[in-house]
């Protein structure tokens, strides 16, 4: 008679500082291992784990409940937690490139097709990028995947004299932030992000689906440490597939001015639903 082997078992996993608190370093552990399995599997009830793991049933809630904000499993009538289909998190907290915050989850980012042209951008363009009339512009388009699945489209603007010969060097696959750092000595201090939902294109639908009637639009305006703009970012996913989340965190020396008692914001998530 086969004995069925228990849906999560004990294994070294990614290492994390003890330091860390209790659920995190449990929740590390079974991220790893959830990562492996297919969707739809049972997870234990959270008295096994607690035994497993030899912590309270507190700190094993907690541990589930992060995993469940991280899109991993969900909780289902009649059946408990089950893995969930697979989702990535893109929850960065500074200025970093699509292909950085999807590689540093564990993530595949590829590219399925990109068209770069140089040519006088749009008025609309060239006002975000505080360029004259007649400027000219690169613009990349590209059609990002995801383990194999359309993920976004992607549209970067920049200014054409910062970045001559951009259009060789090979960005299918690679971070743009990387090449501007590496290429042409850009390094994006800070940006500002707008989030909204609109009726998909035709060359939304087209890559999405013909199902994807709303798709959910991400634009960012990049400045380097001289507070002049850098790039604008226009990213576009269906919206059923994607999350955007922001952490408001008190900024201390903000907050002991009463006449500026502001915030700072981070993160933003991407969920993947596969």
């Amino acid at each position: 008679m086969k004995t069925k082997q228990p849906l999560v078992t004990p294994s070294a996993g990614p290492a994390l500082s003890t330091s860390a608190p209790r659920y995190a370093q449990i929740m590390v552990q079974l991220e790893s291992e959830l990562r492996r399995r297919r969707p739809g599997d049972v997870v234990p009830k959270q008295r096994d784990l607690a035994a497993r793991f030899g912590s309270s049933m507190i700190t094993i809630r907690r541990a589930m409940m992060e995993l469940g904000r991280m899109g991993l499993v969900e909780a289902t009538r009649g059946r408990g937690t089950v893995v969930r289909r697979p989702t990535v998190v893109d929850a960065h907290t500074g200025v970093s490139s699509w292909t950085d915050s999807m590689m540093g989850v564990g993530g595949h980012p590829q590219t399925a097709w990109t068209r770069i042209r140089t040519g006088q951008g749009s008025e609309r363009v060239r006002r975000w990028l505080g360029l004259k009339s007649g400027a000219e512009v690169v613009t990349l388009q590209r059609l990002r995947m995801l383990d194999g699945k359309p993920a976004c489209l992607m549209v970067n603007h920049l200014p054409a004299d910062r970045v001559p010969g951009l259009e060789h060097e090979g960005l299918d696959d690679q971070s743009l932030y990387a090449v501007l750092q590496r290429r042409f000595g850009f390094k994006p201090s800070y940006a500002d992000e707008e989030v909204k939902s609109r009726p998909s294109q035709s060359s939304e639908r087209a890559a999405f689906g013909k199902d994807c009637r709303t798709v959910v639009c991400v634009q960012r305006l990049t400045y380097d440490k001289n507070d002049r703009p850098i790039e604008l970012a226009q990213l576009s996913a269906p919206a059923d597939s994607y999350t955007y989340r922001v952490r408001l965190v008190v900024d201390p020396a903000a907050a002991s001015s009463a006449s500026q008692p502001g915030s700072v914001f981070s993160s933003a998530w991407f969920r993947r639903a596969g």
